[in-house]
């Protein structure tokens, strides 16, 4: 009776009465909330119809969130077991099932999570399984992908002492599972039709290396070290920066692998994977220049040298830096040039860490021919649109253009002042000089008016012929 009422709630769910819609809704709400709620889920995914599939897959996925504990403790092993069954039986049925199939992924990593470390690890060997069958195909692979990173997000959100206990048996699986990203991202990059393949590859591996007891998100591995068990991995995270579906993982994969915390035992390793990763940024030149079309590649290309910058300023800055270091800047600062504002504000916070190292411990490229660049960059970056007229009629959003302007661009160029004083009021002048149009105009005066405030201090400080020297 129970299954019939829900089967005929989510016919009107998916049907076109407003007032229906929302008694059903109203309906599968509280029946989720039942204990009936256990087998009518399971018995929806036996469903033929996908909608029905994926509706009882995503119920059960709630319920497991929610109330796995009302479960008797001897009947949780054998229940994650029973989901690994719909999922296997969801998985043979083709495309049209895949959704529903993927939601199951999610239910049955909750639910072997909560079961504990045996019924985890149990799960873990499934997704291994799964992806080296000989008969794995793109589906499966991302099957695969799914459960391992479900996985490690869900013992993320256990009690403290269940997720000790599972992160204790998982670890140990670390480098196994990032092989797994690790042999995908390379199949990708030689099979086209496995492109989507990466992001997914991606999203697992950092779900493993965030894999802790103390629950606070840092890497297990540095780049020195993931370098030298997995270097096909990173490699692959770099090449995935072109590929649109996959570009924001490999950033977020990157950035993380790349956090000051992440620190290694042997500096020579992490100073190799360090500039292995900084040269394969800048192999992204040509394509990141290629006119509009290399734009996104080009925030998400700066949006990594952002984070190599906060791994070790120093490292990209002094004096002896090796070439891809100095090719780096030079690549991040012809993004800001060359491109529109999201790759400026991508790129931004590049500019401001390297201004952490002294003058004294920096190379010479890297003081006034840098932000002399960097001021005319800002400047371009400040200018109103050529056919603007007034905020109403504008396509750009004035509260955005503004944010942009006074909280990014102000501070940039107030670094700007700071390292290059007159210099930087001669190029602000040049371009007021040079002006061709009114938007031209204002954007030089919005940069003099962004240097005014520090330039204020000076003259106040009676410092002015520091602020002055010529």
């Amino acid at each position: 009776m129970a299954a019939a009422q829900v089967h005929a709630a989510i016919a009107a769910l998916y049907g076109a009465d407003p007032v229906a819609q929302k008694n059903a809704n109203d309906f599968l709400v509280a029946f989720a909330l039942t204990n009936d709620a256990w087998e009518v889920s399971i018995a929806l995914t036996r469903s033929d119809d996908p909608s029905v599939q994926y509706f009882g897959a995503n119920m059960l996925h709630g319920k497991v969130k929610s109330d796995f504990a009302s479960l008797p403790a001897t009947h949780r092993a054998s229940f994650a077991t029973a989901v690994a069954a719909r999922l296997d039986d969801l998985a043979s049925r083709g495309p049209a099932s895949a959704l529903a199939a993927r939601r199951m992924c999610l239910a049955l990593a909750c639910a072997s999570t909560r079961a504990g470390a045996e019924a985890a690890t149990a799960t873990t060997n499934r997704a291994m399984a799964l992806a080296s069958c000989a008969s794995a195909d793109a589906s499966k692979m991302t099957l695969a992908l799914e459960i391992a990173a479900a996985i490690a997000e869900e013992t993320r959100e256990l009690d403290r002492a269940t997720r000790v206990e599972c992160v204790c048996a998982l670890v140990p699986r670390i480098v196994e599972v990032l092989g797994l990203s690790e042999r995908i991202l390379d199949a990708a990059a030689r099979d086209a039709s496995l492109a989507g393949l990466r992001g997914a590859a991606l999203r697992a591996a950092l779900a493993w290396l965030r894999l802790d007891e103390d629950n606070v998100g840092g890497c297990a591995l540095s780049p020195g070290q993931l370098s030298r068990c997995r270097a096909g991995l990173l490699r692959g995270a770099v090449d995935a920066l072109r590929v649109d579906v996959a570009s924001d993982a490999a950033v977020e994969f990157l950035s993380a692998v790349l956090s000051p915390g992440a620190v290694g035992d042997d500096a020579l390793d992490e100073s190799n994977a360090l500039r292995a990763i900084i040269g394969g940024l800048c192999a992204q030149r040509d394509a990141m220049m290629a006119g509009e079309e290399g734009e996104d590649l080009a925030r998400a290309v700066c949006r990594v040298a952002v984070a190599v910058s906060e791994k070790d300023a120093g490292a990209l800055a002094r004096p002896d830096a090796p070439a891809e270091c100095l090719n780096l800047t030079d690549l991040v600062l012809c993004a800001a040039e060359a491109h529109a504002r999201p790759v400026m504000e991508a790129a931004a916070d590049y500019f401001l860490m390297l201004n952490t190292v002294s003058v004294s411990s920096r190379h010479p490229s890297l003081g006034e021919p840098l932000f002399k660049r960097l001021v005319g960059a800002c400047v371009r970056r400040a200018t109103l649109p050529a056919d603007f007229t007034t905020w109403d009629a504008a396509e750009e959003d004035e509260d955005t253009f503004g944010r942009f302007r006074e909280q990014i661009l102000a501070d940039v160029l107030d670094n700007c002042y700071g390292m290059i004083r007159s210099r930087c009021l001669l190029e602000i002048g040049g371009a007021l000089a040079s002006a061709r149009s009114w938007q031209d105009a204002e954007a030089a005066v919005f940069a003099a008016r962004a240097v005014a405030a520090p330039l204020r201090c000076v003259l106040y400080t009676g410092s002015h012929t520091t602020a002055f020297a010529w």
